[in-house]
């Protein structure tokens, strides 16, 4: 796969300091600017501590995962239990920092998790028993595990460790080993196979030639492991920590920090203007109000602008979460960290100018072989099952979404498909991408027409989407000035708000010059934005007219009709 292409990378590197334990029980314990101390003790052993410098390390979490799974991996695949329960493995960024004993939590794709009861492979590490099954029951007994997360870690350790290797034997209920090899299932009925060590590139698992079956293609596509960063962040200011969370699955060092006054450039997003003015050395602090950012656009911006460091607030977030999103696997040069709408606001209020102190680190990755968000689809991959499509939402290649995670063709709340979801999402409040129009309309036969709208085309589905520039795409309202975002706009036949139309026109390349750009902008005028308006109306006493004389009309005609038939009685 292609580098992401960025413009002007800048890292921002400090050096953390741990102190870790001796060899026989493997244990860190750490300390410094990021973590602080903590008094939990191992139950099993003490620790004799000595300092250990921590160097940044150049961390993709695309392939990061692979130097736990290679034959004659120097680090090791670390098996745990996560302190609310499921079974995770865990790749740790350096070879001698194990994650198992690690005093308090870490934040994990919007959960904040301790990792307890860890075992490497029995193989590497024999402390425990033997094999798996020894190991775990000493464990279960030790630790006294549930059944449920005794069988969950015996799994874990079964794959990843005596799952079977190049040339073995493999079916389903036999799997090679995880991440390392997939079964080819060459057998006609697709029952059994041989195992085959992983190919560097996942799409050569649909390579021509390179597979005969589509059971052995899909198996080949589990050797790209499902991960999410482990890490955390640390947001000082007026020498208060203020809770935060930082941005995963970016290709970043894995340990970032810088410091300067705060400036507020929200506008990168309010106005989506490109640079923020008087930002640069200083920790840039950007106020979302929409669900729709492309974080890796807004960084870019923030690095392009001079910030040291970016702090991002979402005020539409209704549960007040902390909680990042996905830097779709692009380039991160700053350390880049999400805080609660509540904390936004006080910091905007009052303490724009200060200083601020950001930090991120990045400990290693947990990861999966079935991903929740679903299987990974591009043009080459395509999804699977029946009724799905790809929303090209995940990985990010020179400003285009190259990858998605599979969903489900859209449905309305009773159930029945809902084929105008494939251009507005009325659920979790996100527009949709370009890619991800296309791809939903063909896979999911989705055509919405216009209904009664006098003016119309045909239908939404003959959207032509692309432009050679930007300065050739369509904004609904252009001057990014909706004064009335919840008001409906009666285009589609269906309840399209005025922000769902904003998004969406902000989201997807429409050329300017199409037939659907200027009836969305005729009919920006319900939104309160500045334009021609329909019409010719563009200002709110021309539109009012305009909005009522249809309506003075029908009472005339109405009166006109009650005088002739009261005359000719």
């Amino acid at each position: 796969m292609a580098a992401p292409h960025r413009r002007n990378p800048k890292f921002h590197s400090v050096v953390a300091f741990f102190a870790i334990a001796t060899p026989s029980v493997r244990a860190v314990r750490p300390s410094g600017s990021i973590f602080g101390t903590s008094a939990r003790s191992n139950t099993t052993s003490q620790t004799q501590d000595t300092d250990h410098k921590l160097s940044s390390k150049y961390y993709n979490p695309h392939t990061f995962w692979r130097r736990c799974s290679a034959q004659d991996a120097v680090t090791q695949w670390v098996m745990c239990l996560g302190s609310q329960g499921g079974a995770y493995s865990l790749c740790p960024i350096e070879d001698s920092f194990d994650l198992d004993l690690v005093d308090g939590s870490h934040y994990f794709w919007r959960s904040e998790l301790s990792f307890r009861q860890c075992m490497h492979c029995p193989a590497h590490d024999p402390v425990y028993g033997q094999n798996c099954a020894s190991s775990i029951e000493k464990i279960s007994q030790m630790f006294h595990l549930s059944t449920e997360n005794e069988d969950s870690l015996l799994e874990l350790c079964t794959n990843f460790c005596e799952g079977r290797t190049k040339g073995k034997r493999c079916s389903r209920d036999e799997p090679c080993s995880t991440a390392s090899h997939f079964c080819d299932f060459h057998d006609v009925n697709n029952d059994f196979g041989v195992c085959q060590e992983c190919p560097t590139d996942i799409n050569d698992c649909y390579e021509a030639g390179f597979l005969a079956y589509e059971s052995g293609r899909r198996d080949c596509l589990s050797c790209r492991m499902h991960c999410d960063d482990i890490g955390r962040s640390k947001l000082v200011i007026d020498d208060i920590e203020i809770p935060s969370d930082f941005m995963h699955l970016a290709i970043q060092e894995s340990i970032l920090a810088a410091s300067g006054p705060i400036i507020d450039c929200s506008d990168l997003i309010r106005l989506g203007v490109d640079i923020c003015i008087g930002a640069r050395d200083k920790v840039c602090l950007v106020e979302a109000n929409t669900k729709n950012i492309k974080y890796w656009d807004l960084s870019q911006k923030a690095e392009d602008s001079g910030c040291v460091a970016l702090i991002l607030n979402a005020t539409y977030n209704e549960t007040n979460s902390k909680a990042c999103g996905f830097h779709s696997y692009d380039e991160l040069g700053i350390p880049f960290v999400c805080i609660s709408s509540n904390d936004g606001r006080r910091i905007r209020t009052s303490t724009i100018g200060k200083i601020a102190s950001v930090e991120v680190n990045i400990l290693g990755q947990a990861c999966q072989k079935d991903s929740p968000r679903g299987s990974i689809c591009s043009e080459k991959i395509p999804c699977s099952g029946e009724n799905e499509f790809c929303p090209y939402d995940k990985t990010v290649v020179d400003g285009e979404y190259i990858e998605g995670w599979c969903k489900p063709c859209p449905i309305d709340g009773y159930g029945n498909p809902s084929q105008l979801s494939c251009y507005f999402d009325f659920y979790e409040g996100y527009a949709r991408n370009s890619q991800h129009v296309v791809d939903c309309v063909k896979s999911c036969d989705a055509q919405v027409q216009f209904g009664s709208c006098k003016f119309c085309p045909d239908g939404l589905n003959a959207l032509d989407f692309g432009v050679d520039n930007d300065a050739d795409k369509c904004h609904f309202c252009p001057k990014y000035d909706i004064k009335y975002p919840d008001r409906l706009v009666p285009v589609f036949g269906a309840n399209i708000t005025c922000w769902q139309m904003q998004e969406f026109y902000e989201s997807v390349d429409i050329d300017k010059n199409s037939q659907n750009c200027a009836l969305a902008q005729k009919m920006n005028f319900i939104c309160g934005c500045d334009g021609t308006g329909y019409a010719g109306a563009n200002t709110e006493a021309k539109q009012a007219v305009l909005a009522w004389l249809p309506r003075m009309m029908a009472i005339l005609s109405i009166f006109v009709c009650f005088l002739v038939d009261y005359r000719f009685r």
